[in-house]
Order: structure tokens, then C-alpha cells, then sequence
């Protein structure tokens, strides 16, 4: 377990230090106990039953990355009625979205998911080798499952400071909430889901390879062939970065597919489950007396809302993350300084300085409101005669005394 830490921590500094070639997410589920509606303040909360409240679920991606002042970034997936279930497709698709929030997708990406089944199954690697073939952005992934009974820190604290937060204001609709959630984690809230269904396309696909239920660490790549694999990665990274040395005890390496899917599929949106939210209409008369005119109006149209969203096509999904790899973000770049230089272009505009540049660009802390940024230091021109400073005026004064 401590080692299992430890691997986490070096993937997270790795995804902040060195953001063009290393991408950190995390995905978890908030308990549901915080997560009803209306949310009420402790001495209102008999105001409504249990019964006729509604779940407004929530699944937090969080990044490992300094886009901004934070160190993470927090996108918060909300599934009001519960519309939106919690499964592989689901999981998969909230975790390729919160990718594409990022302003450049590197070619290794480690995720870090919740031990269940869900999750740990073979369409969940099989998403992800079909990925590699699809993109050329990603190259490879790193996909660790936490052990049974533990869970990791910086998760747990985000879901803290939300329940918290939420303990101090009052909620009566899925927008009221994401504003809360906005307030109290400076992140990103979205009701509004793409769910694609690779369960059903790439399930008869899958290779069952008898060896996932016992391993909680895996390296998907693609052989030499353009093949997509799935290698037991146990503690790869603390053995390989930290430590010096590769376990091999108990490893397998096999391919992923008995084979290989359309290289063109366009996997079809799951619509989301409307049922609870064709009930609010009857119970929203019980929620008049302690939510806001605006929570009501919202409420009353939500099922509309959520029907009417069409998603993002699959395609479209791919075109983003191949328009955020480092290779395109730093020809913009180059073209960018080239059309700002009166110069000719190097020949080769991407090199190994540029990507370092670039790194340490995107790593630098962003200066906040109100700070007072610092005086630039100036060089003075070697021929010129230095500038009288308050001390040296003071010491000639003194001599003048003296003399």
C-alpha cells in the first residue's frame, strides 16, 4: 500500500513537472448522502421527505496539471436523477472528456480508477488500445486500480471541502449545485454528458485473457505490429523511476483483441435515463415552499434540457485530442513566433530546446489578482557610468562632514 502511494505521488509530480510529456487524471465517485435535492440547511432539512427528494450524482475527474494557479483541476460530472448511470461506458467517457479540458494531451497519460467491477473489466482496456489506434496524440497508458479499502488523498480532500461548502448554502436545483461545486473547488461543473457506448461495439472484440482480477497496475501500448497490448505494469513507475529496477515476478503481457475492430467505428451515444426526472413534476409542489422561483422554472424544464443535448459525435471527440498532441500545439507555436519574427524560419521548428521552453512555460505559476509583480532587472549598458544609489550619496555626504 505504501508503495501503491508512492507510485501515485510520482505520476502526479511527473503530470505537473513535465506537462508535454506526462497527463495525471484520477476519476471517483462523491458519496450520494450530500448529493440530494433540494440541499437544505440542517434545521430546514425536515422541511422535505427523503423520499421525495432526487439524487443529483456527482464524479470528480481530477487533473494533475498547472493550467492554472492550482496545482489540479477539479471537472465535476453531474448526473441529475441519476440519468446517467455509473458504469464502464460512463466512466470511460467522463474520463476522455475531462482529457480534452486540458490544453495539451502528452503521449503518456496515467489514470487512476476505483477497484470494482465497472472498471476492471476487459472493455475498459479494450477503450483504451482502440484509442491508440484511433489518435496519434497518445501513446501509451498507465492504468492503476486502488487496492481494496484505500482510496487516495487528494480525492478525499476535494469531496470534503465540497460537502463543507455545501453544509453553508442552500441548493434546489442540478445549477445551484454546480455553482456550489464552482465556488467551493474553483473547477469546472457539467450536466450536460456525452456517454458513448464501447461496451457494446467493442465487447465482442475482447480477448479474455484470465488476468486482470489479481493485478491493480497496467501498461497498455502498442507492439511493433500497430497491435494494441496490455502488460502487467505492477509498481512500474516507483521500480523504474524511483528505484532502479523492473519487478518481472508474476507479469504477462497479451494482446487485447482476438480481433482487431474497425479502424472507423462511430460508437453510438447512450441516450440518458429520463424516469425520475419525468417525476419532478409531482414533487417539485412539496419543493415550492423552500427553493427559489429560478430552481423551480429549472427544474420544471430539466427533463428538456437533458433530452435535447445531441453529445459530441466520436469523431469529434478524436479530432480534439489530436488537435491538443504536443506535436500540434508546438508547430502553433513555432508558426505563432515565425509570423512575429522579420527572420526565416529554422527548418526544423520543432526541436528538443523549443520542448523544454514550452515546458517550462506551462509549469511557471500564473500571477494572481492584485499581486504586485516584481521589477525586471535592467542591464545597463557596459559604457555607461553607474547610477548613484541612495547609500552612495549618504557615504560621500558623510566624508564631505568629515573632511
Amino acid at each position: 500500500m505504501r508503495r501503491d502511494r508512492r507510485d501515485y505521488s510520482a505520476r502526479c509530480k511527473l503530470s505537473q513537472e513535465q506537462p508535454l510529456k506526462f497527463l495525471s487524471a484520477i476519476i471517483d465517485g462523491m458519496s450520494k448522502t450530500q448529493l440530494r435535492l433540494p440541499k437544505l440547511y440542517d434545521h430546514r432539512s425536515k422541511k422535505v421527505e427523503d423520499n421525495d427528494r432526487m439524487y443529483c450524482n456527482l464524479n470528480l475527474v481530477l487533473v494533475h496539471r498547472k493550467d492554472t494557479i492550482y496545482s489540479t483541476k477539479s471537472i465535476g460530472m453531474f448526473s441529475p436523477g441519476a440519468c446517467y448511470d455509473n458504469t464502464t461506458n460512463s466512466m470511460l467517457s467522463q474520463l476522455l472528456f475531462g482529457l480534452t479540458t486540458c490544453s495539451v494531451i502528452p503521449p503518456t497519460v496515467f489514470i487512476q480508477v476505483d477497484n470494482f467491477a465497472a472498471n476492471k473489466s476487459y472493455v475498459f482496456f479494450a477503450t483504451f488500445g482502440y484509442l491508440l489506434k484511433r489518435q496519434s496524440a497518445i501513446k501509451e497508458f498507465y492504468i492503476s486500480f486502488m487496492m481494496p479499502g484505500h482510496t487516495h488523498c487528494d480525492v478525499d480532500a476535494k469531496f470534503g471541502n465540497f460537502s463543507t461548502y455545501l453544509k453553508t448554502t442552500e441548493c434546489g436545483s442540478p445549477t445551484e449545485m454546480m455553482d456550489a461545486f464552482v465556488e467551493a473547488l474553483h473547477g469546472e461543473a457539467y450536466m450536460q454528458q456525452t456517454i458513448y457506448n464501447f461496451k457494446e461495439v467493442l465487447h465482442p472484440y475482447c480477448l479474455n485473457y484470465h488476468a486482470v482480477k489479481s493485478f491493480y497496475d497496467f501498461h497498455i501500448f502498442l507492439n511493433e505490429d500497430g497491435i494494441p497490448m496490455v502488460e502487467n505494469a505492477r509498481h512500474q513507475l516507483s521500480e523504474t523511476l524511483l528505484c532502479g529496477g523492473r519487478q518481472d515476478a508474476n507479469s504477462f503481457i497479451t494482446k487485447i483483441f482476438k480481433k482487431m475492430p474497425a479502424s472507423d467505428i462511430k460508437f453510438r451515444i447512450v441516450p440518458p435515463k429520463l424516469e425520475n426526472l419525468e417525476k419532478l413534476p409531482k414533487v417539485i409542489p412539496k419543493w415550492e415552499k423552500v427553493i427559489t422561483a429560478e430552481a423551480k422554472s429549472e427544474l420544471l424544464s430539466l427533463k428538456t434540457t437533458i433530452e435535447s443535448y445531441k453529445g459530441t459525435p466520436f469523431t469529434s471527440l478524436m479530432a480534439t485530442i489530436e488537435s491538443k498532441s504536443v506535436t500540434c500545439i508546438l508547430r502553433e507555436q513555432q508558426a505563432l513566433l515565425n509570423s512575429q519574427s522579420s527572420t526565416p524560419p529554422p527548418r526544423s521548428a520543432t526541436t528538443s530546446k523549443n520542448l523544454a521552453e514550452t515546458e517550462e512555460m506551462m509549469v511557471q505559476p500564473v500571477q494572481r489578482k492584485n499581486q504586485v509583480p516584481t521589477k525586471s532587472r535592467v542591464k545597463r549598458p557596459t559604457n555607461a557610468e553607474p547610477e548613484e544609489t541612495d547609500s552612495s550619496t549618504t557615504r560621500r555626504n558623510l566624508k564631505r562632514k568629515a573632511q
